[in-house]
């Protein structure tokens, strides 16, 4: 019975995949998730940076930016738009003073078909006021647009944690509220509640898990901006502050490090990453401009026996009676600021963090080598100055920073435009191993600005809106220890992405080496680790109603002995009106966890799913949507995972005795 289920599964997909050419397409119509996937999908980054990336441009979604009103640094907010393209647009929009029309966007050469889809989701064209009226918070918050969602999701298993162990019950849901008045005022909170957590029992009396809290003002006479509550920051290029996502190594042909200090209300249902308390960004003159942030906020941890902090988490899981102890055991001061010179060509910025532990962080930097020169202490502090300089055809940016132990970390990048179609970006960067900054996130190989001299050179080619190429090569030295590597090591990474398209039709992939080094059994050297990746994708669509796209996904990993996998996935959307339908099908087998894959899979509005899928088996998933009176949208998501190879998933408390593991999620989002 069992080999009759697999095998007519994998039957449903083969036909799937050989009927869909048959349809016929005009010009394709695709949600903003679908295309901003495209450019970041193969970075294969930390899952929850993209997460935070999908959460922050689902509310510019709801907020579209005024190109009549913009400022540079609300562009920059875009990851996808270069620092040309930001430069272009501000540039046409004073030269004509105003955009009539968002099809005006054809008229700015630097930005491709590709930018132009994806900006049409983000950016509106309105009149602008001449003088900015007074604002009342009374009236502001009396009148404007609220939208209230709610999300749950409903697991038809039962993990081994729920019977014993969990304090909560196995569903996870999340309650979102904001209230936005014009471009002047932003307020709202969100709750969330994951999966086996206690829900108004145990230590969450107060209901959910985890609350985040926001209060923005903008446009306040010389204030831009003031965000009370939990907000983040970023200055500079993240060498000591970055609040906004990381981007992978392809995105970086695109935006190519754009540098920038900002600050913005906080309203995902991620732990990590935020400040909590207050922040403004102030303008001095035409010129200068200054932010400053206040924060005090609990953390959890995991303790020694005298009371020190050995390690920080940031999972924001408190399922267990062990995990919920280290709940806000800790805190956490945070101060400082930016202070900037901007000119039309040219910017310097200095910058300043401070933070302080109620408890000494105390890591085991004995109990293993690439512990040795992780964050030790009470006290932190970093400065910077970044810098930079944009002309018609060539940018330059780069920030120095240091910490109270004087130990560097540099980042500095370059890009070239030749050509309206061609673009070159290099990026050099050297962080010191004794180097830390505990918010520091930037370009790296190691996901640390710490212990990393590398550089980068990449091209991006459009000769026509029909073809693109891409290529980057990164080299990396470690000149310390790190996780499973005893010994200095390198790396190598490179890719080629090519999209070409017609009328009717997308053909897309990438080929990716990833050269890395591994301790042998013994630790006494190092062996080469070859990771092999390839994609290749058929897209096409009839008008704006139908689509449907064929996916192959392979990998190859060389260590001490071959792996491989391989993934073939068929997807199917049906658009009308206020109705959407979409179905996703695919089947995977890799021989092992080495030669894992990836696949992003369309999910609900704040939501994010990038699984791995390793083994054998076999996913599919629906997701249905409708609007009604352009207020009330319900959507619903139905996703299993089938695997043949096994007859329970995963282990531990996460343990489910069953071979298959479906998820209904439900969403509700009222504006109103």
């Amino acid at each position: 019975m069992a080999n009759y289920s697999k095998w007519g599964q994998c039957l449903c997909l083969l036909l799937c995949l050989t009927a869909s050419p048959l349809m016929l397409s005009a010009q394709q119509s695709r949600p903003w998730q679908d295309d901003f996937w495209q450019w970041v999908e193969a970075d294969e980054g930390d899952a929850a940076q993209w997460e935070e990336a999908f959460d922050q441009l689902t509310e510019l979604e709801n907020h579209p930016i005024n190109l009549n009103s913009a400022t540079r640094e609300q562009l920059e907010r875009l990851p996808f738009l270069s620092a040309r393209q930001v430069g272009d647009l501000l540039e046409y929009v004073y030269r004509n003073k105003a955009m009539l029309s968002l099809s005006e966007l054809l008229l700015v050469k630097s930005i491709g078909d590709d930018v132009r889809r994806l900006l049409l989701h983000f950016v509106c064209v309105a009149p602008v006021e001449r003088q900015m009226p007074t604002l009342r918070l009374d009236s502001a918050l009396l009148r404007g647009d609220n939208t209230l969602s709610a999300t749950v999701s409903i697991p038809f298993y039962t993990r081994k944690g729920y019977r014993d162990g969990y304090l909560g019950k196995r569903y996870a849901h999340t309650v979102r509220y904001q209230h936005n008045y014009r471009d002047r005022l932003k307020v709202g909170f969100t709750a969330a509640q994951d999966a086996g957590e206690p829900f108004f029992s145990d230590r969450n009396k107060m209901g959910y898990d985890h609350y985040s809290y926001f209060l923005q003002l903008n446009h306040l006479g010389r204030i831009d901006r003031l965000c009370l509550g939990m907000y983040r920051v970023q200055m500079g290029m993240g060498l000591i502050m970055n609040g906004a996502f990381a981007m992978g190594k392809t995105m970086m042909l695109q935006s190519a490090m754009r540098s920038s200090a900002d600050i913005r209300a906080y309203s995902s249902r991620s732990v990590a990453n935020y400040l909590q308390g207050a922040a403004l960004t102030m303008r001095l003159s035409d010129h200068w401009r200054t932010t400053v942030f206040g924060s005090y906020r609990p953390l959890d941890a995991t303790l020694n026996d005298d009371g020190t902090v050995r390690t920080l988490l940031t999972s924001g899981y408190h399922r267990l009676p062990a995990e919920m102890d280290k709940k806000h055991n800790t805190y956490r001061w945070d101060a400082g600021g930016s202070i900037g010179w901007h000119g039309k060509k040219v910017y310097v910025n200095g910058n300043f963090v401070y933070s302080h532990f109620d408890r000494t962080l105390d890591p085991d930097r004995e109990g293993a080598p690439f512990r040795r020169y992780q964050a030790a202490g009470a006290t932190f502090a970093n400065m910077s100055v970044d810098y930079g300089y944009t002309g018609d055809n060539i940018s330059l940016a780069g920030e120095a920073a240091i910490n109270r132990h004087g130990h560097l970390a540099l980042l500095h990048r370059a890009t070239w435009h030749p050509a309206t179609s061609l673009t070159f970006s290099a990026i050099h960067r050297y962080y010191d191993k004794q180097y830390t900054a505990l918010h520091a996130r930037s370009f790296s190989e190691g996901g640390k600005v710490q212990n990393e001299h590398g550089m980068y050179v990449g091209m991006e080619w459009r000769p026509s809106w029909r073809f693109l190429l891409k290529v980057y090569a990164d080299y990396t030295h470690f000149a310390w220890a790190r996780y499973q590597v005893s010994a200095s090591s390198d790396a190598f990474d490179t890719k080629v992405v090519c999209e070409w398209k017609s009328r009717n039709w997308m053909l897309d992939g990438y080929y990716r080496l990833h050269l890395t080094q591994r301790d042998n059994a013994e630790k006494t050297t190092l062996y080469n680790r070859y990771n092999h990746r390839l994609r290749l994708r058929l897209s096409r669509a009839i008008g704006s109603w139908l689509s449907w796209q064929t996916q192959f996904d392979g990998t190859s990993v060389s260590i001490h002995q071959q792996y491989w996998g391989y993934m073939g996935s068929q997807q199917l959307t049906w658009k009308r009106s206020a109705f959407r339908l979409s179905g996703r099908m695919g089947y995977f087998h890799t021989n092992s966890y080495e030669s894992r894959l990836y696949q992003y899979e369309p999910s609900l509005r704040y939501d994010f799913y990038f699984p791995a899928f390793y083994g054998e088996g076999i996913r599919y998933s629906f997701l249905a949507s409708a609007t009604i009176a352009n207020r009330l949208m319900l959507t619903a998501k139905l996703g299993v995972t089938d695997y043949f190879d096994r007859s329970k998933i995963g282990s531990g408390k996460q343990e489910i005795c069953h071979s298959s593991q479906p998820d209904l999620q439900l969403q509700m989002e009222w504006k109103f």
